[in-house]
């Protein structure tokens, strides 16, 4: 638990303006025409043997640490444009964010709730009017806002999962965070990533 909170903490550190990759390298485009690269995505094991599912870590260990930003970039943009797509879920987020807020004012300056000329705190009080409100919320949070946070997150997690499978790091050139080397012996298939002094 201990280290996986260092490491989150440690991609969270690293999410900045300065380790955002430029669009050609996290797309592979080379040359004037803006073409891919026919190496900038290819399978991370062209075989299934028993040292695939550690070449697939490995690589998207790799792009994951090299491409932290973008990949914070899309998942951004994606759930701002699910967000978008929901104008419901913002308008009753809106409502729940204003009741909650009247409900503080009220309480901290001990307000009378008088509507129409009626107390409303008298049948309904402070903790009947929280009580209430967890329930409103429980109720947006579950029907109104639950299934676009899921939309956005299983579409950012395949963007991010695919990029990261497929980007081959080996093609990325000019590169001051990483060299390749292969491993001598074929059958593993293993690749080293050696992290210069300046890396990010």
């Amino acid at each position: 638990m201990k280290c996986d909170s260092i490491r989150l903490s440690k991609y969270r550190d690293r999410i900045n303006m300065d380790t955002i990759r430029p669009l050609p390298i996290f797309l592979g485009i080379t040359g004037p025409s803006f073409c891919l690269a026919p190496d900038a995505f290819t399978p991370p094991s062209k075989h299934m043997d028993k040292y695939t599912a550690e070449k697939v870590k490995n690589r998207v260990d790799l792009n994951f640490a090299y491409f932290i930003s973008n990949y914070a970039l899309i998942a951004a943009g994606t759930y701002c444009v699910v967000i978008l797509l929901h104008p419901k879920m913002i308008i009753y987020s809106a409502i729940v964010y204003f009741l909650w807020k009247v409900h503080n004012v009220t309480v901290e300056n001990n307000t009378p709730l008088i509507v129409i000329g009626v107390d409303i705190g008298r049948y309904l009080n402070v903790e009947i009017r929280t009580k209430l409100l967890y329930v409103i919320t429980l109720w947006v949070v579950a029907f109104i806002c639950l299934r676009p946070f899921l939309l956005a997150t299983g579409l950012t997690f395949l963007m991010v999962a695919a990029h990261a499978m497929m980007r081959d790091p080996k093609q990325i050139e000019g590169s001051r965070l990483m060299s390749y080397k292969d491993d001598s012996d074929d059958s593993s298939g293993s690749e080293v990533m050696v992290e210069k002094i300046d890396s990010v």
